[in-house]
């Protein structure tokens, strides 16, 4: 865009503006503020995960200098060594906000763990959440290749003791639980907590045992593995063939196309299956184009020959969408469990539900074996009590989670189990929990807590079965009598055991209320004459218990994002702080935008403070006298340069 000539009176005016801008932005900028837009700088690159040396580039100092004439930003050696522990600092004093606001719907966290690989070696990352907001908490390289559990406990519990000391309380006021991926060396260090504080619930992730359920479903069951890799096969001939790739490309016409995946990602299997079964209108307009034969003419015949039995196979494609029956609801349940929102106390009730689809499933007639349905039988069983050194779905610590959740209890997930499992032994759950908490630690008396506590437990049980009268029962009415239009309308029948495993997700997401459950266990407390108060003291704890490492492994791709193979020689604290920013700067934005003010930024209202000296106000005059001097509207506002804008 070419701007017309000034006039006259436009040239003067830039004139004055050129001589006063300089000084007036120089004497506005105080000390204090040079450092905030210091700070604010170190926080771009922080968060955009950039090297220190970008603080020197030529370009960021051209551009600061058209926003701020005569500023120069800090340099590579200032950001470093001096902007990043300050930010580093603001963020920790920012997030512990945040905490502070987060802790009266949740108030209790739980610590995760997991170790990477990275471009300077072998790092351990550890996250806190607690509800929706999950926090990164500490980076540490281990002291020698070989990872072992007691290092692992040492750090874990030191960063506890490090956040119990700085809130001024006691470790069982702040942590309830340790999540850590179910590995051998991972389930000592949970083992070495648990021998020193019974309080403290250790759980593996449930999202990976899920994702070892569809691994199972794709691998045990040569079936469905054919079935798998034919796709594959498939989907590779169109990739690897640059002409057919390009006609594909043609005949979808802006349309989704097929994709491949890695074969360790089965979770993303399903996905392949789902866009080569909508495709199969377009693999047949390809193998039938006219110039089908002229684009695989240099193409090695077996494949193509291959390929045009897969396309003109109903048979796979029948099977592709009975085995999707499957997988799509997998990869959904996965999906959700891996996210923030998840409860603990959602994951039994949810494979229990798994596992009534797929015993409707397997009683359905399709085109698999009784052999592939058996072994999809086993896998269900396996996983659900575990093999070997793999844990299972099921632990005593999920199961008491769910009957103290009033929104998984009421419906009664519990009552005959499918597919075969075993019957759950209430008796053996109940001592091997409520122990935990039989210490002074939490109760004067802990003999009278573990009866009462025991008392109240059985109360719940009988409660679900309709035995009970008393005021829990009552409550657990209510639930139901709120959720069971939801039911109703999305199996038509009002039975909650008929929910499928997408229809359960749905009603979790939009209409189970964890802070509603846990300010209800916070009433029936304080009911003297019909309250449960011994339980209440742990449901809370149960309650905010997280069952995934997902936020952890989330915090490991964001490590590989900033310690990469050019900033190998990354020193541990400096890579812990810049993963702490990274991580944590993006939950302040979140608070941000919910209207918590954790993080401010009024570089704006502190450019041109009110406080002015007498030379700033002979400065001020004499630009206004230089606008009186604009009569046309127009002119000024066709004038843009940066010295105007600032």
């Amino acid at each position: 865009v070419v701007s017309p000539s000034p006039s006259r009176k436009q040239r003067k005016f830039l004139r004055q503006v050129s001589m006063t801008s300089h000084a007036t932005v120089s004497r506005a900028m105080s000390p204090a503020l040079l450092d905030d837009l210091a700070l604010h700088l170190m926080a771009f690159i922080a968060y955009h995960a950039l090297a220190f040396t970008v603080a020197d580039s030529q370009r960021l100092k051209k551009y600061v200098q058209l926003l701020l004439p005569g500023h120069a930003p800090p340099g590579e050696g200032a950001m470093r060594k001096t902007h990043l522990p300050r930010l580093f600092n603001n963020t920790v004093r920012d997030v512990q906000k945040c905490w502070d606001a987060n802790s009266t719907e949740h108030p209790f966290r739980t610590m995760a763990g997991d170790c990477v690989k990275t471009a300077g070696g072998d790092v351990f990352n550890m996250t806190e959440a607690s509800g929706k907001m999950v926090a990164f908490v500490r980076l540490l390289r281990p002291p020698n290749t070989s990872l072992d559990g007691v290092w692992y406990a040492s750090v874990i519990e030191g960063e506890m003791k490090h956040r119990a000391d700085a809130a001024k309380a006691k470790m069982q006021d702040i942590f309830c639980a340790v999540a850590l991926d179910n590995t051998s060396t991972n389930w000592r260090a949970l083992r070495i907590l648990q021998q020193k504080y019974p309080w403290l619930i250790a759980v593996g992730c449930r999202a990976h045992l899920f994702d070892l359920v569809i691994e199972d479903v794709f691998k045990r069951i040569d079936e469905f593995q054919a079935i798998l890799d034919e796709v594959r096969v498939a989907v590779r001939f169109i990739k690897d063939h640059g002409r057919v790739n390009k006609l594909w490309t043609t005949i979808l016409n802006g349309g989704r196309t097929v994709v491949l995946y890695p074969e360790t990602r089965f979770a993303y299997g399903d996905l392949m299956l789902e866009r080569f079964f909508e495709n199969r209108s377009n693999l047949y307009d390809l193998i039938n184009h006219d110039d089908w034969a002229s684009t695989t003419r240099s193409v090695n015949n077996n494949l193509v020959s291959s390929f045009e039995d897969t396309v003109n196979s109903p048979a796979l494609f029948t099977s592709v969408k009975s085995l999707r029956e499957i997988t799509s609801v997998l990869s959904a349940i996965i999906h959700f469990v891996e996210s923030p929102s998840f409860s603990a106390s959602w994951t039994l009730p949810l494979y229990l539900s798994l596992g009534r689809f797929l015993q409707d499933w397997i009683r359905r007639p399709n085109n698999f074996s009784a052999e592939a349905k058996a072994e999809l039988k086993n896998i269900y069983q396996r996983r659900w009590n575990g093999s070997g050194n793999t844990i299972g779905v099921y632990s005593p610590s999920l199961f008491v989670a769910s009957v103290l959740d009033p929104y998984t209890h009421c419906l009664g997930f519990f009552r005959n189990l499918p597919l075969g499992l075993p019957t759950i032994e209430y008796d053996s759950v109940m001592r091997v929990e409520l122990t935990r908490f039989r210490s002074t630690d939490f109760f004067p008396d802990p003999d009278e807590y573990y009866n009462d506590a025991s008392r109240e437990f059985k109360a719940l049980l009988l409660a679900n079965i309709g035995i009970s009268r008393t005021k829990w029962a009552k409550l657990l009415e209510s639930y139901k009598a709120r959720i069971m239009p939801f039911i109703q309308e999305a199996t038509g029948v009002a039975n909650a055991l008929s929910l499928k495993p997408l229809d359960l997700i749905g009603l979790m997401k939009k209409h189970f209320s964890l802070y509603q459950a846990k300010m209800d266990w916070m009433l029936m407390g304080r009911d003297e004459e019909h309250g449960v108060g011994a339980l209440a003291v742990i449901a809370m704890r149960y309650l905010c218990i997280q069952a995934q490492t997902a936020d952890v492994e989330r915090a490991n791709k964001a490590n590989k994002v900033i310690h990469t193979k050019a900033r190998f020689s990354l020193k541990e604290e400096t890579a812990h702080m810049l993963l702490y920013c990274y991580h944590n700067l993006r939950l302040l934005e979140k608070y941000e935008e919910k209207g918590t003010k954790a993080f401010s930024s009024t570089i704006a209202t502190a450019l041109f403070s009110e406080e002015s000296s007498d030379d700033e106000e002979d400065d001020s005059s004499v630009m206004e006298e230089a606008t009186e001097e604009v009569d046309d509207p127009k002119a000024s506002t066709d004038i843009s340069t940066n010295e105007v804008e600032v």
